[in-house]
C-alpha cells in the first residue's frame, strides 16, 4: 500500500514559469512542523487568512507558523477529517470518517442527518440556493432543505451509489460516483456519457470547465470539447486523485506518482510537467489540491 501524503504542500505564484520547479514559492508542512496527521484530505481558508486542513488525525488551523489541532480529544466524533467547508454564513463544517459536525462558538457540535451519523463523508458543497450538500461513501447524498440547515433530505436519484466527491457549476451539481459522473440539475439526474462504467474518483468544476478524475485517467470538458488525459499523453499513472484549475488557466492533477501541471492548460500538452520529491515535494502521493 503506498504511503500517505505526509505533508501539506502550498504552491504560490501559479502563473510563473515552470522551467524550474524551484521558481515556485514551495512550502512543505510536515508532522514535525505541527501537522497532526500523515494524510491531508481537505483545505479551507477562513476570512482571517488562516488555513484549515483536514487530516487523518484531526483538523488543524494554521497561519503558516503555528498549528492548533482539534481531534477526538477536542470533541470530534472521529479523527479522520475528509472534507472542510465554510458556508455563506461563516459556519465551518467538517465531514468525518463518521458523520458531520459544525463549529459553534469555538467548539465542534453534532450536525447532519441521523442517517449520516456513522457514515464516511466524502464531500461537501453549497448550491446556488445556499443549501448544504453532503456526500458519503455508503449512505448516499443529503442536502439541507433551507440555508439554516434545520432539516435534511436525501438525494434519492443518487441512492445506492458510492459518491467520492462533488463539484458545483452554476445551478448544476456533479457527483463523482462508482458508476461515473452524475449530473443533478433541476430535479433530474443523468450520467455523463464519457464516464460510463468508470469509477470517478474526483471532480472539479468552475464557471466554464468540468474536470473528472478516475482510475483510468481524466476527462476535461470545456467549450463543447472533451479532452482525455492518461499515460499515453501527460500522466505518470492513470489514477487521478485530485484536480484543480488555477486563476490563469493552469491545470493541476494530483496522482500517486506526483503533481502534474499543465501551465498553459489544454493549449500545449507538450508543456506538461510532473513535480515529485525530486522537485521539493514532501511526498509523491497527492490526494488533495
Amino acid at each position: 500500500m503506498p504511503s500517505a501524503l505526509r505533508t501539506a504542500i502550498l504552491l504560490m505564484g501559479l502563473s510563473a514559469s515552470i522551467a524550474d520547479a524551484q521558481q515556485y514559492d514551495l512550502r512543505v508542512f510536515s508532522l514535525g512542523d505541527g501537522l497532526p496527521g500523515a494524510s491531508v484530505h481537505a483545505f479551507q481558508e477562513d476570512p482571517d487568512g488562516f488555513l484549515w486542513m483536514g487530516t487523518s488525525a484531526g483538523i488543524c488551523r494554521t497561519d503558516g507558523r503555528h498549528f492548533r489541532t482539534y481531534d477526538r480529544r477536542s470533541g470530534l466524533r472521529d479523527d479522520a477529517v475528509n472534507a472542510v467547508l465554510r458556508d455563506p454564513s461563516g459556519t465551518l463544517w467538517v465531514g468525518l470518517g463518521r458523520g458531520v459536525m459544525r463549529r459553534d462558538q469555538g467548539r465542534f457540535v453534532e450536525a447532519g442527518p441521523e442517517a449520516l451519523r456513522d457514515a464516511e463523508i466524502t464531500g461537501m458543497l453549497v448550491d446556488a440556493q445556499d443549501r448544504l450538500w453532503v456526500s458519503s461513501r455508503t449512505m448516499g447524498t443529503w442536502r439541507t432543505t433551507t440555508p439554516e440547515a434545520a432539516a435534511w433530505e436525501p438525494i434519492t436519484e443518487l441512492a445506492g451509489l458510492r459518491v467520492n466527491g462533488m463539484a458545483r457549476m452554476g445551478t448544476s451539481i456533479w457527483s463523482a460516483t462508482d458508476k461515473g459522473v452524475m449530473l443533478c440539475e433541476e430535479g433530474r439526474t443523468r450520467l455523463l456519457p464519457v464516464t460510463a462504467g468508470a469509477e470517478a474518483t474526483t471532480v472539479f468544476a468552475d464557471s466554464t470547465c468540468l474536470m473528472v478524475g478516475s482510475r483510468v485517467g481524466a476527462w476535461i470538458l470545456e467549450d463543447g470539447l472533451t479532452h482525455r488525459l492518461d499515460t499515453t499523453n501527460v500522466l505518470p499513472t492513470n489514477r487521478v486523485q485530485s484536480l484543480l484549475r488555477g486563476r490563469h488557466g493552469a491545470i493541476w492533477i494530483g496522482t500517486p506518482m506526483g503533481l502534474v501541471m499543465l501551465e498553459r492548460g489544454l493549449n500545449d500538452l507538450t508543456n506538461a510537467r510532473t513535480l515529485t520529491t525530486r522537485n521539493g515535494l514532501g511526498n509523491n502521493d497527492i490526494r488533495s489540491l
